[in-house]
This record gives structure tokens, sequence and C-alpha cells, in this order.
């Protein structure tokens, strides 16, 4: 992510001075600059005062103040300021620019010679110039998602605080209104909120009636939540080996670990590729089970133009923040059309009531609050344009890493594939890693451990041959950055190290 800057007003008077006398100065190119590239911001409260003092100082022309002030990018002003004794209007506004610039975690950009004094984060035009720090890429980039929409975020959060609508009751529309808008957005009856991804497959499992002494049929690559949720219902996870070109439970090795005691598939659309729901469907249809779809990587995406979530018996969302539809915490929801599941999974959630201390049975708490809610209503209606967003990377990571020592993520041809994850596979692993820490780009491993192998299920025993393709892949999968607002420039200097090393 660029550097980010709050700027003081002497300097956009200055520019605006200039501006007003037609002279194209240094500063002026500078603030362009910073405006070309949404760097550049000002705390909603100097606005007025920029307003006052521009029309006071330079000109009563508001149209010369509107073209920059429709550029510059706006933070709210922090309302925890210090008030003491005779301090200046201009000690005041420098508190405004500090604790703005330290919630960006961005330098103040000022003339002031007192403030270029005072603080360590303010440096003069000059030194903005080559103020750009080393070259970094986040794996993934929430500030920046933030920074795109950071007004409608606050305006929602500030309304969850103000009108004290955090959890349940009257005042707190914001969780329904998710609840119907995911619902709609996937075209299923039923959205069931609840505290986390985990929580929404336990509740799922839960609401089948799925408990002690049954199995159910899980991927061996997945994060642990697919299979931990099953053994704290008191059933066991069937671990079934993946295929080896989605890296999706292989359907082919379902059959097999079907017993008497299975009660339901797990199938996890991993990476944001989808399973092959009509073989699982069609073993479910042969053998009475249900299919509850992990679709906790996978919001939006496709299998023959179904949503996932929608073609099993009920699916599972997770909204943790990094996710392709991220709260600012932890979150979850059920999808479903059936009614008996839907009310069961709901009371559930909310310690078993079906209404206010009506507790027909034993639940748990496992509500979304408020924020979370108010966050994913402002984010819900942009993930189709960052799922294409992702899709457009996806191909640039191609075009860039074409024809390497490199195994690429492949797409089936009736699938949409949403990207939660750009997963790239290596026997130099190891390498490209360190290659690509060494010069400022963060990757991951998901995961370095199949799930039957984690310390957690040791007393099974099972053996490497157990499970080849995915013990095969977890020692060659690295993850590199993909989020919607990863540049084309920031892929190709990805590629570059990446083909650097194979070289």
């Amino acid at each position: 992510m660029n550097r980010q800057f709050v700027i003081d007003l002497e300097f956009i008077l200055k520019v605006l001075d200039e501006e007003n006398k037609r002279i194209g100065g240094e500063y002026k190119r500078i603030l362009n600059s910073l405006l070309e590239s949404e760097t550049g911001w000002v705390p909603s409260a100097s606005v007025p005062i920029l307003k006052l003092l521009f029309e006071r100082e330079i000109s009563s022309d508001g149209e010369i103040l509107s073209n920059i002030l429709k550029r510059l990018k706006i933070i709210k002003t922090p309302a925890y300021l210090n008030f003491e004794k005779n301090q200046s209007w201009r000690d005041l506004h420098f508190q405004i620019l500090e604790w703005a610039a330290k919630i960006l975690d961005a330098k103040i950009l000022s003339l002031n010679p007192e403030f270029l004094k005072v603080s360590d984060i303010v440096i003069s035009p000059e030194m903005a110039v080559n103020a750009e720090s080393s070259k970094q890429i986040s794996f993934v980039d929430l500030k920046a998602q933030y920074f795109g929409l950071n007004q409608e975020i606050d305006r929602a959060i500030d309304s969850v605080i103000h009108r004290t609508a955090f959890i349940g009751g009257s005042g707190n529309g914001h969780t329904k209104e998710f609840e119907e808008k995911f619902s709609d957005f996937l075209g299923i009856k039923h959205c069931i909120s609840c505290a986390n991804g985990t929580d929404s497959l336990e509740i799922l499992l839960k609401s089948f009636g799925i408990g002690m002494g049954d199995e159910v049929i899980v991927p061996a690559l997945s994060w642990i939540s697919t299979s931990e949720s099953v053994s704290n219902v008191g059933a066991k996870p069937v671990f079934v080996d993946i295929e080896e070109n989605h890296y999706t439970i292989d359907c082919n090795l379902i059959e097999e670990k079907i017993t008497t005691r299975t009660k339901a598939i797990i199938p996890v659309h991993l990476y944001g590729h989808p399973a092959d729901m009509n073989r699982i469907l069609e073993l479910a249809g042969k053998y009475n089970l249900f299919v509850l779809e992990d679709c906790a990587q996978a919001h939006g995406a496709e299998y023959e133009g179904r949503l996932v979530g929608t073609i099993g018996h009920a699916g599972s969302f997770s909204f943790f923040p990094g996710k392709n539809l991220g709260a600012y915490g932890d979150a979850g929801c059920i999808v479903t059309q059936d009614d008996e599941i839907a009310s069961k999974a709901r009371m559930i959630a909310n310690h078993g009531q079906k209404e206010k201390h009506n507790h027909i049975l034993e639940g748990r708490n496992s509500r979304m609050d408020g924020i979370q809610a108010s966050v994913l209503n402002v984010k819900l209606p942009r993930l189709k344009k960052w799922t294409d967003d992702r899709r457009k990377n996806s191909e640039t990571y191609r075009q860039e890493l074409q024809n390497q020592d490199l195994l690429l993520p492949k797409e089936a041809e009736n699938v949409k594939h949403v990207y939660h994850l750009f997963v790239i596979r290596s026997k130099k692993r190891i390498q490209l890693q360190s290659a690509l820490k060494k010069e400022g780009v963060e990757t991951s491993i998901h995961y370095p451990t199949p799930l039957p192998f984690l310390t957690a299920y040791s007393q099974e025993g099972y053996l490497k041959d157990d499970f080849p393709v995915a013990v095969r892949c977890c020692e060659e999968i690295l993850s590199l950055p993909m989020f919607p607002e990863l540049s084309k420039p920031d892929i190709q200097y990805i590629s570059n190290i990446i083909k650097k090393e194979l070289s």
C-alpha cells in the first residue's frame, strides 16, 4: 500500500492560492500527485475552516476549492481531543491532524515550521516526494479496502454506537437487514446469522440431529473448523483425500468411506472453487445423507450457474475479516430452504429460545452483533465487483506466470471460481517464499498440514499413504497475495520475483 498523507490546511491554501493566480508551482504538482494516487486525506472538521480561510484570504470563487475537495479523501474527525489552557486554534488543529494520521498510519504534510519541529510524523512537501517507503505488499490489505469506503463504514458503525444497537432488541435492525439482503443475494429462503463460521457449522450439524456415534465425511484439506465442528457435536469426522486439480474432496473416494453411521457430507469449496456437487448429491441421495456446504471461502462462487450454499441441504458461511465478504470481527451465517431447519438453527444460536425467556431446547450464545452486521451491509453490494476484480487479478497472475516451472490454479468448466486465495504449487516453495519475503511480499500456506495429521487427530494413527494427494499438496502449495485492490503492477512485481527465483 502507498504511503498515506494527512494534509495541513496551510499547504492546501498555498496550492489554492497558486491555482487562483494561475501559477503552476511545485506544491500544486505534489498535491495533484497525492490526489491522483488517492493518498491525500483531510479531517472532516478541517473542511469548513478551509472554506472560510479560502474565501477570506484568497478568492470567493468556490469552483477552485470544490475541484480539490472532490478529490481529497475525508476522514472523520476524532472526538478524543485534549483541551488545555491557552491553546490556539492551530494547536487544536494539529491535534486533529495528529490523531487522524495515527488512525491512518500516515504522515502529516505541512508547511508550518512549528508542526515540523514537534512530531516525527510531520514532513514537508519536499520530504514527501522522497517519503515512499520500501516496497511492501500485504497478503490481504484490509486497510486498502477500508480507504475505498471509509465514509460509509464510519457512518454505519457510528449509527450502531449512537443507537446502542449492539446485539438484539428493537434498536438493532442491522442484523435483520443483513439476513434479508444476504438471502436475496443467494436467492434462498432463510439466512440465520451467528457469531462465526465455526459456530455456523456446529449449529447446522445439531439442527440436522447429528451427534454422538454419527460419522460425517469431510475433506482431508481444509481449515480445522470443518472437522472440529463435527467432533464438537460428538460425531466423528471421516477424512477423504482431495483431488489434485482443484483441492476439493475427491468424489471417487467418498463411497468407500460411507458406513451405516454416516449421516452427512461436508464439501468444502476450498480457496473459492466449488466442489463437484453433482457427484456429492448423487452419493447423498443414494445413501440418504445430508449435504452441508462449507462456503467459508466461496462467497458468490457458482456451480453450474447456482450459487454455493444453495445447492445442498444447507450452507455455512464465515465473515472473518479476510474473507471475500468480511466483517470487522468474527461473524457467520447459516442458509437453507428448509423452514424446520431454519427455525431450529435460529433457536440454537440464541440459547434455544423461540421467543424471549421461552427456551425450547438447550442452545448457545452465537449471535452476530450490530457492528459486524452494519459493516457487512455496506460491503455486500460490492461483492460482485470485488469478485470480478479477484478474477481479473487471477488472469493477470496467469499471464505473468505462464510457462514457469510451477502449477497454477485450475478452474473447472462448470464453475465460477471466486479466488479467495490464489494458490500455486512448486517443489521450490521454501525458496520462493523466502525470496518474496525478502522483497517485501507477504505470502501464506493454506494449509501446511492435512487435517488427519494435526496433533488433535494423532490418536487415530493415520498414515501418509491414506491421503497421498493432500500430503503432496501441503508440501508444495503457496498462497500469493490476492485481494480486489491488488494492482496489476504489484502482481507483475510479485511475478518477476518468482520468475527470477525459478530461472
